[in-house]
């Protein structure tokens, strides 16, 4: 698989902040909010669909973000049960032409463009980014595999289809730390300094 316009790219960024204490999506880092540096970097890959899946304080956020041409946003309103929810919502909006879903998290500002590219392409059903100290996002599913996504409850995302199916998952070797997650305002201001 070659070809960019059947790639959808999902950004899952419906969660509540609790450790925060306020909407991390809209996070200031570098002048712009924490989620419009996923959008940005989603926006560049040259993909042909992109779903943006909020959740708490959707309105807020989306008065915030500003979205390329081919992305739009979607509101899980069962985003308070997990992750999952948040994932069955991000690909059940994807168009009928999209044959791999790339999964993003709206908390990982620094995710690079070209390991977007890396596994939106090449064989595989599910092709994971392997970091110098452990595997991360983003993952990209085939559809061949989307049900067995979409039958995934709670707060567990793909990790349990992982787990269960090893064999499936063809991994790309990125030299490079693993992103950080953006749980507080010191990692922003971390990220920040440090990007």
């Amino acid at each position: 698989m070659a070809d960019l316009d059947s790639v959808g790219v999902v950004i899952l960024a419906a969660g509540s902040s609790r450790r925060l204490g306020r909407p991390k999506q809209l996070l200031d880092l570098d002048g712009k909010p924490l989620l419009q540096h996923v959008v940005d970097v989603a926006g560049l890959a040259g993909v042909g669909d992109l779903v943006v899946v909020l959740g708490h304080v959707a309105d807020k956020v989306m008065g915030a973000i500003k979205l390329p041409p081919i992305a739009r946003f979607v509101v899980n309103l069962d985003h308070v049960t997990g992750q999952a929810s948040s994932l069955r919502a991000g690909l059940g909006a994807l168009g009928p032409g999209i044959d791999r879903a790339v999964i993003l998290l709206g908390d990982q500002p620094r995710i690079a463009v070209e390991a977007i590219r890396d596994v939106a392409v090449g064989p595989g059903p599910i092709r994971r980014t392997r970091y110098r100290d452990a595997p991360g996002h983003p993952i990209a599913f085939d559809r061949v595999v989307w049900d067995h996504l979409m039958a995934i409850d709670g707060d567990r995302g793909a990790r349990d289809l992982m787990a269960a199916h090893p064999e499936l998952i063809h991994d790309i070797a990125r030299d490079a730390p693993l992103p950080s997650d953006v749980d507080t305002s010191a990692d922003a201001t971390e990220i920040g300094s440090s990007g």
